[in-house]
């Protein structure tokens, strides 16, 4: 109880770590400009703050009556945004420390106009976005109001949304990944992940009326900043975690993603920063990325056994286990800690998916051969009414070949198994996997067609792009060709005439030069 009341204590006067040193004007974040007004709302506090300043050593009879107190200690569990248990614990203190505790708190200078500054500046870079020379100021004033968003009341947190300020933080977010700004987009960042730190900020982010602020954090993975792919993965990881709903929220904002990321398949681009090898010594993206997978591929906490490997099927497609496999030990600690979770749940759902089949079998399912699935599946299916269509499914399935020309027809039977398993699992795949939000309705012929085409512009694609290839060399040489001959009819030319000047100084020439008369005429030969 001692050390809830010293870190509740604490929560008056914290400091960050970066904060501990002697103040200095150019570590200010908002410039004296916007807010300039606190100053004067510091010299205008009322007259009851002033007197609850100087009752910081209080005796019990200062106290005002208890009414009073309780309600004002209500309020102030209200700022703290605390659990049940927490506010019980505390309003089982003494009333003198309840006194203190809103004495300190009314001490407190009020801060709505610095969000209404802070309001006010979201809304001129949107207007005007910085330019290489504001873009240091704009940096340092927008980590300013990520740190107001942590360590403020609830209150100023609350005002904040109020104002539309989360959309506006979006907004910006979006502009800085259109100019592909990572160094602004990072404050923006941390003034989301500021936001996570109360019940209503993040409520505000997955809630809010506009569906494009996750979108808009989920699109900041495309900067090339790792900073910003890093706070991007944390918040969203936090609130697949943290926050009722946010699972599903943070799926269909992925999803939803795709286009911007210039992705072909969800995740991918989760999956390749992990493949690409990072000039840097640290192992905070590779982290920030694995975290993210883990998260992800839980799906909704210990609810859904084939959601849970539905989803991280997902990431093994992608080559998660390549990765896994050629990072595992060569960097630190912790990460290795994340593979071997990773790898730990993956084997534990697989044991119950596993025990589960009832095949009789007291071997193992080799979930990554065919042939030991084929097996465990034919014996799960033994002496029941589905083998026949298993074995006809199998039949089947031989006929089909396995060239590039087919492959379409494989990844058709792919999303259909998956679309199909999850809805016998679940009952409603959408409310699950945004994924499948569209009920399964197939037109086989338009589907198939659609498959093709796709495939037949995938090949299109690489065929057009060896034929520019091709096309660019054949100009070299066609360029190469013209200016050899140009050299050559110029050296052609200038021997010729060279010649010609030869023969005409000449003694032997043969041509005679005319005779003239003495009228001047010609004469004949």
């Amino acid at each position: 109880m001692d050390d809830l009341m010293d870190r509740i204590w604490g929560c008056f006067n914290r400091l960050s770590p970066s904060e501990k040193k002697p103040p200095d004007r150019s570590d200010d974040h908002f410039d004296s400009h916007a807010f300039s007004h606190t100053n004067k709302v510091s010299r205008t506090m009322s007259d009851n703050s002033a007197a609850n300043c100087r009752m910081l050593h209080l005796k019990p009879s200062d106290l005002i009556d208890t009414q009073q107190l309780e309600s004002a200690f209500q309020d102030l569990l209200g700022e703290l945004d605390l659990s049940p248990d927490k506010q019980r614990q505390l309003n089982e203190q003494s009333a003198e420390k309840k006194w203190m505790m809103v004495v300190e708190q009314s001490t407190r200078m009020d801060k709505s106009a610095a969000c209404d500054a802070g309001v006010k500046r979201l809304e001129d870079y949107l207007q005007m976005f910085p330019d290489k020379y504001s873009l240091p100021l704009a940096i340092q004033q927008l980590e300013g109001l990520a740190i107001s968003l942590r360590t403020e009341s609830v209150s100023f947190v609350q005002k904040f949304i109020e104002s539309d300020g989360v959309v506006l933080l979006a907004d910006l977010l979006n502009k800085c990944r259109q100019n592909g700004e990572g160094c602004l987009a990072v404050p923006l960042l941390s003034c989301f992940r500021a936001l996570l730190n109360s019940s209503v900020g993040r409520s505000s982010v997955i809630e809010c009326a506009s569906p494009h602020v996750l979108l808009a954090i989920a699109g900041a993975l495309d900067l090339p900043q790792h900073r910003c792919k890093t706070l991007s993965l944390e918040i969203l990881s936090g609130l697949c975690l943290a926050a009722e709903g946010g699972h599903k929220a943070v799926l269909q904002a992925l999803t939803d993603a795709q286009p911007l990321l210039g992705e072909r398949t969800r995740f991918q681009t989760i999956v390749n920063d992990l493949h690409r090898e990072y000039h840097s010594t640290t192992t905070t993206d590779s982290e920030g990325a694995t975290s993210s997978v883990e998260t992800l591929s839980d799906g909704p906490a210990e609810q859904s056994l084939e959601f849970r490997l539905h989803l991280r099927y997902e990431f093994l497609m992608l080559g998660i286990q390549e990765v896994i496999d050629r990072l595992r030990n060569a960097h630190g600690s912790t990460l290795e800690d994340h593979f071997d979770l990773f790898e730990m749940m993956r084997q534990e759902d697989e044991q119950e998916l596993a025990s589960s089949l009832d095949s009789g079998s007291s071997s193992p399912v080799d979930f990554e051969s065919p042939a030991g699935m084929a097996e465990a599946l034919s014996q799960k299916l033994d002496n029941t009414v589905a083998l026949p269509h298993l074995i006809s499914l199998l039949q089947h399935l031989l006929m089909i070949p396995g060239d590039d020309k087919h492959v379409h027809l494989w990844r058709l039977f792919d999303l259909i198994l998956q679309q199909l398993s999850l809805h016998t699992a679940l009952g409603n795949f959408s409310s699950a996997d945004p994924q499948f939000s569209t009920p399964l309705q197939l037109d086989m012929n338009e589907l198939i067609s659609r498959l093709r085409t796709q495939n037949d512009c995938d090949k299109l694609e690489k065929e057009l792009s060896e034929a520019n290839a091709e096309l660019e060399n054949e100009r070299r040489r066609v360029l190469e060709l013209e200016n050899r001959i140009s050299d050559m009819q110029d050296g052609l030319s200038l021997s010729s005439f060279s010649r010609i000047s030869d023969l005409s100084s000449s003694p032997s020439d043969p041509c005679h030069s005319p005779t003239f008369g003495n009228s001047g005429g010609l004469l004949p030969q």
